[in-house]
Order: C-alpha cells, then structure tokens, then sequence
C-alpha cells in the first residue's frame, strides 16, 4: 500500500483568523527573513518557534512583552 503526505492533509482542520494589517506584516517579515514560501508556512513555523520557547527555561520578565498581561 503506497501512503503519501498528500494524504495527510485531508485529516487537517480549517482554521479561519482573522487578521490585522500589523498582523498580516509580521508574516511578510517572517517569510522574508526565513523563506516561508506562503502566508500558512510563515504562520506554522511562528508558532512552533513560539512553543518551542515554552519549553526552554522561562526567560527574565520583560515588561514591554507582558505589558499586555497587566491588569
């Protein structure tokens, strides 16, 4: 029996987000700087470097990143 990628995709979900236009430059920034050759590629590897980082050791608090938790 013969399996390819291909087939994989069918068991993917639709996601719909929806952006904005700062948004939508962060993804051209990323597939400019990493070669993401779409919009889906450049958003699949931001978040898998993201999550990849919540595995490592929690860095220094940074208060311009988590202004946005404050209450």
């Amino acid at each position: 029996m013969c399996y390819s990628r291909d087939m994989d995709r069918h068991k993917n979900q639709a996601t719909t987000v929806r952006l904005e236009p700062q948004d939508r430059q962060a993804i051209e920034t990323i597939k400019e700087l990493y070669g993401c050759p779409s919009d889906v590629a450049a958003i699949r590897l931001a978040l898998r470097i993201v999550a990849r980082q919540e595995v490592l050791p929690t860095p220094a608090p940074n208060k311009e990143r988590d202004s946005h938790l404050a209450p």
